[in-house]
C-alpha cells in the first residue's frame, strides 16, 4: 500500500488517468460543479465506452444550493444514455463526503477535502490522500461507507433537477422553501459504540423550555462541561411536588392556586386538569434512561438523558423555572435552526410535556440534527 498527499491541482491532474485505467468508479461527493465534473468526465468517458461502470451519489441539498444545477443536468443525461452509469442524489445538507474509489488492478482510493468543483481543483486550499492498493480493511471500510449511502439515496430523476433548477432561477440560489423535506441520511452502522441510540426500554419526552422558549437562555447557561444540567417546569405556586402523595391531592392544590393566583394574573383561565397532569407526569413518570427532547417554536434546543444521578428539585424564586429534574445533555444548541416537517409533526407545536410514542423517531431525529454547539462527543455505548 502506497500513499501520497495531493493538493487540489495535483488531484485534478490524477483524476483523468485514474478513471481511464480503472474497471469501475464509485463517487460519493457533497458538491458538484460544472468545471470540476468536467475534469473527472474526461477520464470517465473512456471507462464507460469500454463497459466499465460509474456509480455516483452526490449532494443536491436544496437549502444550501451549492451544487450547480447544470452539473446535475449533465449527470442525469449521462445516466439516461448509459446503462452502466447510475447516479443518485441526497437532498440533505449533512451529506459531506469527498470519496472516490477506483476499482481495478491496481485499485486506488481518494479521500480528502476536495469536492468536484473548479475552485477545489485550482484556487482552494485542499488536502487529499491518494492510496494505491489499499489494505483489505481500508478498502472494505470505504466500500461499506459508499454502499450504505448509495443504497439509501433516491435515483436522480428529471423532476429533481427541474425543481432544483427552478429555485435557482427564481431566487438566485436553489435553497428549498420553508419546510421542504430532505432525504434521510442512514445512520452510521459499523460500530454500535459510535452510534447515539435510544437505550433499550427507554421512553422519549418532549419538554418545552417555557413559552416561546423564553427559559432556554437560563437553562443553557447552567449546562456544565460534562453535560450536566436540568429540565424544568413552572406552576411554582403549588410548592414541592414531593408533598403530594396522590394525584387528587395535587389537583386540589392546582385548583386553589388557579383560583387565588393564576386566573387573576394570567390572560387565560387555567386548565386545572391539564396543569395537574403535566406536573404529576413530570414528577412521577420519567425514569432512568429516558430522554428529554427540549423543543419549542419548531426548534430542537437539546437532547438530555435521565441518569442514575438525576433527581427532582424544587427551586422557588430562582430564574431557572421551579420544578427541576437534573439530567445529562447529550447535545444542545444555543440558537438552533428550524426542525424539519416530520420532527415538527411528531413533536407538535404546543404543550409543555408530552411522551413521544414512536421509538423509531429518535434515530430519525438524530439524523436531521447538526453537530452540537459543544465539541464533546456524547455517544452512548451499548
Amino acid at each position: 500500500m502506497e500513499t501520497c498527499f495531493l493538493d487540489g491541482p495535483a488531484l485534478a491532474e490524477r483524476l483523468r488517468p485514474l478513471a481511464e485505467r480503472c474497471d469501475g468508479l464509485d463517487v460519493a461527493m457533497a458538491y458538484v460543479k460544472e468545471r470540476g465534473l468536467e475534469t473527472l468526465l474526461c477520464g470517465v468517458n473512456p471507462l464507460i465506452q469500454r463497459g466499465g461502470y460509474l456509480h455516483v451519489v452526490f449532494g443536491l441539498a436544496e437549502r444550501l444550493g451549492i451544487t450547480d444545477w447544470k452539473a446535475a443536468e449533465r449527470l442525469l443525461k449521462l445516466s439516461n444514455e448509459h446503462a452502466n452509469v447510475v447516479v443518485k442524489k441526497l437532498n440533505n445538507g449533512g451529506f459531506h463526503p469527498k470519496l472516490l474509489i477506483f476499482h481495478g488492478s491496481p485499485s486506488f482510493l481518494v479521500v480528502g477535502s476536495a469536492n468536484l468543483t473548479g475552485a477545489a481543483q485550482s484556487t482552494n486550499a485542499e488536502a487529499n490522500l491518494l492510496v494505491e492498493e489499499p489494505s483489505d480493511e481500508l478498502m472494505d471500510g470505504a466500500k461499506d461507507f459508499f454502499d450504505r449511502y448509495f443504497a439509501s439515496a433516491p435515483r436522480l430523476e428529471r423532476a429533481h433537477v427541474e425543481a432544483y433548477k427552478a429555485r435557482a432561477r427564481n431566487t438566485g440560489m436553489p435553497a428549498g422553501p420553508k419546510g421542504s423535506r430532505e432525504d434521510r441520511l442512514p445512520l452510521p452502522s459499523r460500530s454500535p459504540a459510535e452510534l447515539e441510540r435510544l437505550p433499550a426500554g427507554a421512553r422519549i419526552w418532549k419538554i418545552a423550555p417555557g413559552k416561546d422558549a423564553k427559559e432556554w437562555p437560563a437553562w443553557v447557561r447552567q449546562i456544565g462541561e460534562d453535560g450536566e444540567g436540568f429540565v424544568a417546569m413552572g406552576w411554582n405556586e403549588v410548592g414541592s411536588l414531593d408533598d403530594f402523595a396522590t394525584k387528587g391531592d395535587l389537583r386540589r392544590k392546582v385548583a386553589e392556586a388557579a383560583e387565588q393566583v393564576w386566573n387573576k394574573t394570567w390572560p387565560r383561565k387555567t386548565n386545572v386538569k391539564y396543569a395537574t397532569d403535566q406536573l404529576w407526569d413530570f414528577r412521577n413518570e420519567p425514569r432512568e434512561g429516558d430522554l428529554f427532547i427540549v423543543y419549542s417554536e419548531c426548534r430542537v434546543f437539546g437532547i438530555a438523558e435521565i441518569t442514575g444521578a438525576s433527581e427532582y428539585r424544587y427551586r422557588p424564586g430562582s430564574d431557572t423555572s421551579y420544578h427541576q429534574i437534573t439530567v445529562r445533555y447529550r447535545r444542545h444548541w444555543k440558537r438552533p435552526g428550524r426542525a424539519d416537517e416530520e420532527v415538527i409533526a411528531t413533536l407538535g407545536k404546543q404543550g409543555t410535556l408530552m411522551q413521544v410514542g414512536k421509538p423509531s423517531f429518535f434515530e430519525y431525529l438524530i439524523s436531521t440534527l447538526p453537530q452540537a454547539d459543544t465539541r464533546r462527543t456524547l455517544l452512548r455505548k451499548t
